[in-house]
């Protein structure tokens, strides 16, 4: 520090407004300073190890350095414009990232605001504590898909709830409900869910914003079609198409003729394989590959209804790859859960466990209720195709009255496969089959997924 000089000094406290690692235009961007200048000042602090390059052509400070600069800035008068440009400057990155993960770029703009994190926070923190309440509300806003398809659903609840108070008008409270209700679902608050996203719909056709009109009626129909209400479901989303088309919102439109789409299956429409096809030829054009792994994924429920398994297991593959390119962790719980149906409909019991298996441990780490009921199940059925019987009934005694509890019933398109399987385990059990529902009673869908995070029992004999 003593061979700073005042200007350099200061640089070096205003880097203190930084809890992650940062690049030249950030730190430009909250200094105040040219680029050129930013530049000289860091490769300064560089020399003097108070500032380390990283691998990725980004620059932090050790721990103990932020620290101190963090100290040093809280003394300084000027430490709110500080920290104000530090907010504003996360603010429009996350805001063009919101927009870019919609886009073929999607992984980029992941690996974007993965290493802006813990900058995400600090922002977030000091606006909701009273530093600019409603900017905080406006960047949890433009935050949630981010946190979505990383499947920080936890965490997104926590800031978004957090930034109500801060709503400075009635299109940031709708988005804000909206984005409360996208992560309520798959934690298994429907109920919340439907009521945040009816409340966003209901208010943004009052103030007639047709683009968050559609994002609302999109996330409210998904919901619907999770509580079994096919019906709601297509209304919703055929507004949801409505909407977007009248405020040019493409991904908004695409995405609700894929979940439409999905709904015509579970109903089983006249024109399901026309929806599936125009849903899908939609995702192609838009090349964002949580789309287009989602309208794939159409393509292998379809198959696994219509008894063509290696069809279906060849568009679950694409759909897997496709969602673990963007790392949607949502997505790729849906993807294995269907590989392991299509491995049991061929009597691959050890593909069909390892996928169950592998599906279950994706839902439990990101608290995903939904999913960790669908991995049960697909374990269910491939312990049924291996022959045990009595374990399948275990775990599909277990799951069935996870759902009753959440109130997350089977899909439509699933129920009659799930009540055969059921049928031909109790079939083949016979009278011990009482005396298995019994003793299920006492476990949990949790305690199945820490037995199979802990390998206690893998038809391949690996620990699963």
């Amino acid at each position: 520090m003593d061979l700073l000089d005042e200007r350099e000094r200061r640089f070096f406290v205003e880097l203190g407004a930084f809890a992650g690692s940062f690049d030249l235009d950030d730190a430009a961007a909250v200094t105040a300073t040219s680029s050129g200048r930013c530049y000289r000042s860091v490769a300064s602090l560089v020399r003097q190890s108070l500032v380390v390059p990283t691998d990725d052509d980004r620059y932090r400070l050790l721990h103990s350095v932020r620290a101190y600069a963090a100290e040093a800035l809280a003394a300084q008068p000027w430490r709110e414009d500080v920290r104000r440009r530090h907010l504003d400057h996360v603010l429009a990155l996350v805001t063009a990232a919101d927009e870019g993960l919609r886009s073929a770029e999607q992984a980029g703009w992941l690996q974007r605001l993965s290493a802006s994190l813990p900058d995400l926070r600090e922002a977030l923190r000091w606006a909701l504590d009273g530093g600019a309440p409603g900017r905080g509300a406006r960047l949890a806003v433009a935050a949630n898909w981010f946190w979505m398809l990383e499947g920080m659903l936890d965490e997104a609840e926590h800031w978004l709830e957090r930034a109500v108070p801060g709503a400075d008008d009635d299109a940031v409270l709708a988005a804000l409900l909206h984005a409360i209700g996208r992560m309520a679902a798959p934690r298994g608050d429907l109920r919340k869910a439907n009521d945040t996203c009816l409340r966003s719909a209901e208010l943004c056709r009052r103030i007639g914003n047709d683009a968050l009109a559609g994002g609302a009626l999109l996330t409210l129909g998904l919901v619907r079609w999770a509580m079994g209400d096919l019906r709601g479901a297509a209304a919703a989303h055929d507004e949801a198409v409505e909407r977007a088309d009248a405020a040019g919102e493409t991904w908004t439109r695409t995405s609700a003729l894929i979940l439409r789409a999905r709904t015509a299956v579970d109903a089983d429409e006249d024109d399901v394989d026309d929806r599936i096809a125009a849903a899908l030829a939609a995702a192609r054009r838009g090349r964002e590959g949580q789309q287009v792994g989602l309208a794939v994924s159409q393509l292998a429920r379809r198959a696994l209804l219509t008894g063509d398994a290696r069809t279906a297991a060849a568009a679950a593959r694409e759909s897997l790859s496709l969602w673990r390119s963007v790392s949607y962790r949502e997505g790729e719980i849906h993807a294995l859960t269907l590989l392991g149906r299509a491995a049991a409909a061929v009597g691959d019991a050890v593909a069909a466990e390892e996928s169950a298996r592998e599906a279950l441990g994706v839902a439990a780490a990101i608290g995903h209720r939904g999913g960790l009921c669908d991995g049960v199940e697909c374990l269910a059925g491939a312990l049924h195709a291996a022959g045990d019987d009595e374990q399948a009934l275990t775990l599909l005694t277990v799951v069935d009255a996870e759902r009753r509890r959440i109130g997350i019933p089977v899909p439509a398109a699933d129920a009659r496969p799930l009540a055969n399987l059921a049928d031909q385990v109790r079939r083949r059990l016979g009278a011990p089959a009482d005396d298995v529902i019994a003793r299920a009673r006492d476990r949990t869908v949790d305690d199945v997924a820490r037995e199979s995070a802990s390998g206690r029992r893998s038809l391949s004999g690996t620990g699963g």
